[in-house]
């Protein structure tokens, strides 16, 4: 809301091509995927499908990271300025978490494992390939959406600096058929669940439907912001019914378990997909269209939650798996009646924001303020002239 109490604009550039740098909607955004996956693994009931958080923060990665990306293709220093950044916002917690990790393990005096797979950020190979048994602590197996970013990362700059937006375009469109196929041959032939969606080429269609809204928003004029809200609308129904029948008709409380809706089951084939499509029609939703939708998303909490749901969904695992001791040592039950169980839960929650808080003062902001330092971004004008009275939906985060 303004400070007249009139309802918020939205989030675009107005009757220019200037790329805003924060766009407040997809920090409320990320607060729903990470908190969705958090409730997932808390195991709230009618929470079988919280893990589809982690495909809301692919489309919201693949739609910020090609904006980028467009944003930067004719700038010296786009490969050298991108890894930099991105380095400073992904590398500095994570592997202190992973050397906290390697201390226990020593302490522990058991072997490092599959250490290495962490390091080079390959883990998500190993952890489908041994169906989330592999030789490290089992509360480090959520980092496999996080290697499969960083995949990502390491090969799109490359695709977005060789090809035109129209081969972008169609490139997109293909990864998006890629992913199917690749999905039917790991449940179907192979009949390995977990290599359904643990590696890159099986997940791929949702950063690409992320890279395809990056494409069209940044159509030249071509769309006004109201156009493209309404696509946005069209994208939601046009996913969002089938989504539903999809999973009424399997059984939504068989989403628990991936053995459960994805082995064998060809039309669970197409779930994260209509997903992808679903969250990418509520993106340009909340960055064009204003409204309630906008509005909610432009909450102080929401965007406060979103602004460090990187350190909550790195940290959320290691402290539910170590909070129950933590209790137990202190002789609070973690089990038994409703109350105990949640107040559990509420521990687990406020302890993995106050680790999250304390990481995003004590760390990540600082990291994050010598981005300016070592790979400045240059604000600029996007060559193509909107046309008369259009007003471009572009947006930019890092």
């Amino acid at each position: 809301m303004s400070a007249a109490g009139k309802p918020s604009p939205p989030a675009v550039a107005q009757g220019e091509a200037r790329v805003p740098k924060y766009m407040p909607p997809l920090d409320g955004l990320r607060a729903f995927a990470c908190l969705a996956v958090l409730v997932f693994h808390l195991e709230v009931p009618f929470c079988q499908l919280g893990w589809s958080g982690v495909f809301l923060f692919f489309v919201i990665s693949g739609f910020l990271i090609t904006g980028i990306l467009l944003d930067t293709k004719d700038r010296e220093g786009y490969f050298r300025n991108f890894y930099i950044r991105r380095s400073l916002r992904i590398f500095p917690i994570y592997y202190l978490l992973l050397a906290a990790v390697v201390v226990w393990i020593k302490w522990r005096g058991e072997p490092l494992g599959a250490l290495g797979w962490y390091v080079v950020y390959a883990q998500n190979i190993l952890i489908g390939r041994e169906s989330f048994s592999v030789a490290f602590p089992h509360w480090m197996n959520h980092t496999w959406t996080l290697a499969v970013e960083e995949q990502f990362y390491l090969l799109w700059p490359l695709c977005v600096f060789l090809l035109s937006r129209r081969a972008l375009v169609v490139m997109s469109v293909s990864l998006i058929g890629v992913s199917i196929l690749c999905r039917a041959w790991f449940s179907l032939a192979v009949e390995n669940v977990f290599l359904t969606f643990t590696p890159l080429p099986c997940v791929v269609d949702s950063l690409a439907v992320g890279a395809l809204l990056a494409l069209l928003v940044r159509g030249g004029g071509r769309w006004t912001a109201a156009s493209l809200a309404r696509i946005g609308r069209w994208l939601v129904v046009a996913s969002g019914i089938p989504l539903v029948a999809l999973v009424a008709g399997h059984g939504h409380g068989k989403y628990w378990r991936p053995e459960e809706y994805l082995l064998g089951s060809i039309p669970n084939l197409l779930l994260f997909t209509l997903m992808a499509g679903f969250f990418g029609g509520v993106i340009l939703v909340a960055v064009c269209g204003g409204g309630l939708t906008s509005r909610v998303l432009n909450l102080r909490f929401l965007r406060h939650i979103g602004r460090i749901s990187y350190g909550l969904y790195l940290y959320h695992f290691p402290v539910f798996v170590w909070m129950p001791v933590v209790l137990q040592k202190l002789g609070v039950p973690v089990s038994g009646s409703l109350k105990w169980r949640l107040l559990a839960g509420a521990a687990n929650m406020i302890g993995t924001y106050l680790v999250a808080l304390a990481s995003w003062h004590l760390v990540e902001k600082h990291c994050l303020a010598l981005k300016e330092t070592l790979a400045p971004a240059r604000a600029g004008v996007r060559p193509a002239a909107p046309a008369a009275g259009s007003r471009p939906c572009l947006s930019m985060e890092d």
